[in-house]
């Protein structure tokens, strides 16, 4: 099985967890649009959703597709959302963000009945170690880099894209890679960078994964149900 089809197979096991009528949250990044193809194909046969993009692409790819869209900012409720992860440990700890779309990722997770990862198994780590994508308010930039600094971070402003400056996201906020090396207490992480004034949003969740599904490249699929009511 290829990496692609672990991906499928991952989206495909996220899909028998959405009901006739849901609101989803549907993710960004490559395994996410692989849900998203899968749930077409399920509303091409009558399943009736809506879905909530967590940014501009997804929206796009959704729509193409002839999934109902209804933007972030008109939902006060999502019954179940579906993304990936940049690199997630077996408990659910996760880091995530490196397409740039944290900040609305975070609000349709925070805002979602359950929340479901989906990922092949070269994502899955004991330590987490990758930069953490911190999403500020460009007028904070300079504060925030010192601070991160402070924490213990190598913070890079993330650029790119063909254009001259920093890399902007959907809501025109910019976003630095903090680099902790490897994050032995995700928790204390997580909070030292919510803590810092001008921050928006970052990418390391450490409690807010409620079903993990993984398929490896043999073909087996596995789910851990990692929230309040897991055994």
């Amino acid at each position: 099985m290829s990496v692609a089809e672990a991906k499928a197979a991952a989206a495909e096991a996220a899909l028998a967890h959405v009901d006739d009528g849901m609101v989803v949250g549907l993710g960004s990044g490559s395994t996410a649009a692989a849900f998203i193809d899968q749930l077409a194909g399920a509303v091409a046969d009558g399943l009736a959703v809506t879905g909530v993009p967590t940014s501009l692409e997804t929206e796009r790819r959704a729509r193409e597709q002839g999934i109902p869209i209804t933007p972030l900012a008109t939902v006060d409720r999502v019954d179940l959302a579906v993304d990936g992860a940049d690199q997630v440990t077996s408990g659910g700890v996760l880091i995530k963000g490196g397409g740039g779309a944290v900040l609305r990722e975070r609000l349709v997770a925070d805002m979602a009945a359950e929340f479901v990862v989906i990922v092949d198994s070269r994502k899955l780590t004991t330590v987490l170690d990758l930069p953490v994508p911190v999403v500020i308010a460009p007028a904070a930039r300079g504060v925030i880099r010192r601070r991160l600094e402070e924490a213990g971070a190598v913070p890079r402003l993330r650029t790119g894209d063909g254009r001259l400056g920093p890399t902007l996201t959907d809501d025109h906020a910019i976003i630095i890679d903090a680099d902790f090396g490897d994050i032995d207490d995700p928790d204390r992480c997580a909070a030292t960078i919510a803590a810092i004034e001008g921050v928006l949003a970052h990418g390391l969740w450490p409690t807010l994964c409620d079903l993990l599904i993984v398929a490896d490249q043999g073909g087996t699929v596995t789910e851990t149900s990692l929230g309040d009511d897991a055994e």
